[in-house]
């Protein structure tokens, strides 16, 4: 990894899912599972969360979001944003002018 670049996408290490925990656990609302993530060292840690979240309601829709977490070198990690995400792709056939929607997140299958 190139210093200051972001890592490749990979699935969650014991230090990984302890910050993970620690950050996002305590959220109410909708509950996120992590399906992988990428880090960046900078002065501490970031950490980029690639995660299923399911919205605590009747229906429990599902949306696909990134949680982007810092680590400081000294001090309690924290979340600095929650994106949402669309995990879908759209390509138009230039025969026939149809579109075709394809998954776009390896991960989520």
């Amino acid at each position: 990894m190139k210093p200051g670049g972001w890592s490749q996408w990979s699935n969650l290490t014991d230090e990984a899912k302890k910050v993970f925990d620690e950050t996002v656990g305590p959220l109410l609302g909708v509950d996120y599972d992590p399906v992988a993530f990428a880090s960046q060292v900078v002065k501490g840690k970031n950490y980029c969360y690639a995660c299923k979240g399911t919205i605590v309601y009747k229906e429990r829709p599902v949306i696909i979001v990134q949680i982007y977490v810092y680590q400081p070198i000294e001090g309690k990690a924290h979340i600095t944003e929650i994106k949402r995400i669309n995990p879908y792709g759209v390509v138009r056939s230039r025969m026939t002018g149809q579109a075709y929607v394809y998954y776009v997140c390896p991960f989520f299958n």
